[in-house]
Parts: structure tokens; sequence; C-alpha cells
């Protein structure tokens, strides 16, 4: 796997959709078409099938499938660090804007649950981003009434 890197502003302004998936420059990371992932940093990345493989960059955290999902009025969201580090959880509705902020700051290593309570927003679909060490992690949660 080889990667070809473009600006992601540069795209947005070119573009409002692609292959039936949402652009947002300011909400990455959003998948664009086959092969394509737009990262952190603002890039676009995109895969290509030459025989040689990229390396994955070490996983600082992991975020966890919400359970429930899709829930009604509550769900839990359980992230784990590997490392001492600085993190940012967020809850963004469709259109890319934060709605509520579960983390931000400096946090153990170890396993951490939030548990999530809904009940000002409305019936739809949600992102949860976490994001740390430059890395990014995004979970699609559905609130149902």
């Amino acid at each position: 796997w080889s990667l070809v890197i473009c600006d992601i502003q540069l795209l947005a302004r070119m573009m409002t959709q692609t292959s039936g998936s949402y652009i947002n420059a300011n909400f990455d990371p959003f998948h664009f078409g086959e092969g394509e992932l737009a990262g952190g940093s603002g890039r676009v990345y995109r895969a290509n099938d030459d025989g040689d493989e990229a390396a994955e960059p070490a996983t600082k955290f992991t975020l966890s499938a919400a359970y429930p999902n899709p829930f009604n009025s509550s769900s839990w969201i359980t992230y784990e660090l590997h490392e001492t580090a600085d993190i940012h959880i967020g809850l963004y509705n469709v259109n890319g804007q934060i709605v509520r902020e579960f983390v931000n700051g400096v946090r153990q290593s170890g396993e951490y649950r939030i548990h999530f309570v809904a009940d000002d927003l409305a019936t739809g679909m949600y992102f949860v981003r976490a994001q740390s060490a430059g890395q990014y992690k995004v979970q699609k949660i559905m609130l149902l009434r």
C-alpha cells in the first residue's frame, strides 16, 4: 500500500459530495470514496494497491463500541488509554458541530466509562470522536425516541 496525500481544505471547496459521503473540512476523519480517508491533519489519504504496505502507527488508545447503540435515553462510551495522555472526546451532530464534550485533558493509562444521558438531544445520528496523540477515532451512534 502507498499513500497519496492531498489538501482536504481544497477538496472541501471543490466538491460537496463524493461517493455518497458527506465532506466537512472541519470534522475529520470522514470517508470520501473507496480507499480514501481524511486524517486529523487535514489531509486525505488514499490507499493504492501497488504491492507495498504502509506502516500502521501504534495505537495510543481504544474507543469501544457504545452500548447500547442505538439507544433511547442513555448509552455507555468506553475508552482505554494505553499510556498517560491528553485526550479529547466529544459528541458531534451530522453537521460536524460539537454538542457535548465528555473528556478534555490528561488522563492516566487505564479503562474509562462515560455514562452519556441524551435527554436534551433530538432523535438522530451523532458521532463520538476521540483524539489523542494525533490519532482520531470516530464511531456513529443513533439516538431513537
